[in-house]
């Protein structure tokens, strides 16, 4: 662990905040800084981007300790961020794994309310607007059956409550391959870097899921 990680507790977790967090908000900032946008706009912004994807984590550590599953540490990065736990079944592993985006939708819900109770005058409600617009779109691009994201463990965990392990991580890992491929052609197309990046590590991943499953004996 980075000794200059920033830490804290909410909720009875311990939270390590990684300082590759704050590149990615802050390229963002900079490119808004450009458009003439406030300082204490900017600030809020890198506010909204971190609360996301604490309340996306906190939706996965709190389901895993619902499900009394042990947890470890919530770690967040400069893409993201993940939940340390114990190895559980595939069907609490299933909604373990799909209450981090419901996490998201349920903040992006909340802000697009607020959104519409504040004052219009201020830019209280673009910064709400802006926190509806990045929770809805995580939360749907982490739904997709894509490894690391949610929605491929949670594809592997389904599978896994009704067949073997291997099969699992095979038929997984094979959907995976061919929709990271797809997702990343699809960002070279657009011009779309981050798609680009998402569905090249999604492929990457999934691919090495589905060699190891290969490699697994079978049984």
């Amino acid at each position: 662990m980075d000794v200059r990680a920033f830490i804290f507790e909410i909720l009875g977790f311990r939270v390590i905040v990684q300082p590759f967090f704050f590149v990615l908000p802050g390229i963002f900032a900079l490119y808004m800084l450009q458009d003439g946008r406030s300082v204490v706009f900017l600030a809020a912004m890198v506010a909204v981007f971190f609360v996301s994807i604490l309340v996306h984590e906190l939706g996965h550590a709190l389901a895993a300790r619902t499900l009394k599953v042990q947890v470890g540490d919530i770690v967040i990065h400069g893409l993201g961020g993940y939940v340390t736990h114990g190895h559980t079944t595939p069907a609490r592993q299933l909604i373990i794994s799909l209450l981090g985006p419901g996490a998201g939708f349920a903040l992006a819900g909340v802000s697009l309310v607020a959104a519409n109770v504040v004052p219009p005058e201020g830019q209280l409600g673009e910064v709400l607007m802006w926190c509806f617009g990045l929770n809805l779109f995580w939360s749907a691009l982490n739904l997709f059956p894509i490894l690391p994201l949610d929605g491929g463990n949670a594809l592997r965990s389904l599978l896994g409550i009704f067949t073997t392990t291997r099969t699992a991580m095979l038929v997984s890992g094979g959907i995976g391959s061919v929709l990271g491929a797809l997702l990343a052609i699809g960002g070279v197309l657009t011009s779309e870097i981050f798609l680009m990046y998402i569905g090249g590590m999604g492929a990457y991943t999934s691919y090495r899921s589905l060699s190891a499953a290969r490699a697994a004996p079978a049984g």
